[in-house]
């Protein structure tokens, strides 16, 4: 498991959304394991550690629902596909950036493709291409600027024009084969 870890799975970790602190886990875990640590022979190490253990056990899948909750999700042709927005700085402009990404490898991804569409009052910018492997780094997909980016004044100014709130909406399609295609799915 640990090799599947650290090597064959490493590429497909999103760091950047896996955010939950650890002390929200491992404190309620430590609180419940001295309240019910059982009576017996042992150390009282071994009776707060299995309980510790048990309870670390049963919550364990907080963080991983906290990353799916951060992360868009959707299924689609029995597939799973995952919709990144965020914020970084291209040179000296702050720029958003939305990009699309296939849950397999790239000769997968390269079946499918997706449109996206980036708006607000009446204005909107569109992208076309296929989704991006999850097995390449997000770095690498943020850094290729294969996806669709928008200048954070532009983004203002597609929010409404009072170039204080960012009020974007991000719509997308994803069809199978050709992207001109009448079949596909819409989020």
């Amino acid at each position: 498991m640990i090799y599947m870890m650290r090597v064959k799975l490493k590429s497909s970790y999103l760091k950047d959304l896996d955010n939950m602190p650890w002390y929200y886990v491992l404190l309620p875990c430590a609180f419940a394991a001295a309240l019910a640590h059982p009576r017996g022979g042992y150390s009282i190490f071994i009776r707060f550690l299995w309980p510790f253990s048990m309870s670390l056990e049963a919550i364990s899948v907080l963080p991983q629902l906290r990353l799916i909750q951060n992360a868009k999700v959707f299924h689609c042709f029995g597939r799973y596909f995952c919709l990144h927005f965020e914020a970084f700085q291209l040179g000296m402009s702050h720029v958003y950036m939305a990009f699309l990404r296939f849950m397999d490898d790239e000769s997968e991804a390269r079946k499918y493709n997706h449109s996206l569409e980036m708006g607000g009052y009446g204005r909107k910018l569109t992208w076309d291409g296929p989704p991006r492997s999850i097995r390449d780094s997000h770095r690498k997909v943020r850094d290729s600027h294969d996806g669709l980016i928008i200048q954070r004044k532009l983004a203002l100014f597609f929010s409404g024009g009072d170039m204080k709130e960012l009020k974007l909406r991000v719509t997308g399609r994803i069809s199978k084969g050709d992207h001109n295609s009448d079949s596909g799915t819409s989020f």
